[in-house]
């Protein structure tokens, strides 16, 4: 389980542990914590485009060629896709040539069944936002092309990943990101903010 800090923060108001602090606290009390991160250093140069224009791919009937816009002055890139959820006019998230990706995953220019692509469209779990990686993340339409995709989905934030296994063998409640807070607070001995269940 990938928890953002700024959620247990959200639950947990008085936390004044750092990231680092709090994963020590729950390895040693609760649940194993298997790596501790900052978003900004595992996704970097990856920004908003528009697709512009699809094309069929003339050497491989399930790739796309797409042509999107960054914003810049270079005008659109080409970026060969295998997703089937794309449309133009869409705003998704691209990694550019020199970007890294969650498991150290780079960008480079490729050629791809004869076509040259600069940068590749990602899907959420591309980007390790979710485990779907079966289209392409669709941003909303009013979503600025050439912003970091850091600064409009606010992921500025620091990851405590906890160890899987080891969340089987607690109560059910504690697999959510409420109840690691409660588990949290509880060690701590702390005040846990009351969960809205309001719709």
């Amino acid at each position: 389980m990938k928890i953002p800090y700024s959620v247990l923060t959200s639950f947990v108001p008085q936390l004044k542990q750092s990231p680092q602090e709090v994963a020590e606290v729950l390895t040693q009390y609760s649940y194993e914590v298997d790596n501790v991160y900052a978003l900004q250093d595992t996704i970097q140069h990856v920004v908003v485009v528009e697709i512009r224009e699809i094309e069929e791919h003339p050497e491989a009937a399930k790739l796309q060629i797409t042509h999107v816009h960054v914003g810049d002055e270079e005008g659109t890139r080409k970026i060969i896709c295998g997703a089937s959820n794309i449309k133009i006019g869409q705003k998704v998230p691209v990694a550019l040539e020199g970007a890294h990706l969650p498991g150290g995953i780079e960008i480079t220019h490729k050629v791809i069944r004869g076509q040259d692509s600069f940068g590749m469209l990602c899907s959420k779990a591309e980007l390790g936002l979710g485990a779907d990686s079966e289209g392409i993340y669709i941003l909303k339409s009013t979503t600025e092309i050439g912003k970091n995709i850091l600064d409009v989905l606010d992921l500025n934030d620091t990851i405590i990943e906890i160890d899987n296994k080891g969340l089987v063998t607690r109560a059910s409640d504690s697999m959510a990101f409420y109840g690691i807070a409660r588990e949290l607070a509880s060690v701590l001995k702390t005040r846990l903010k009351p969960l809205d269940t309001k719709e």
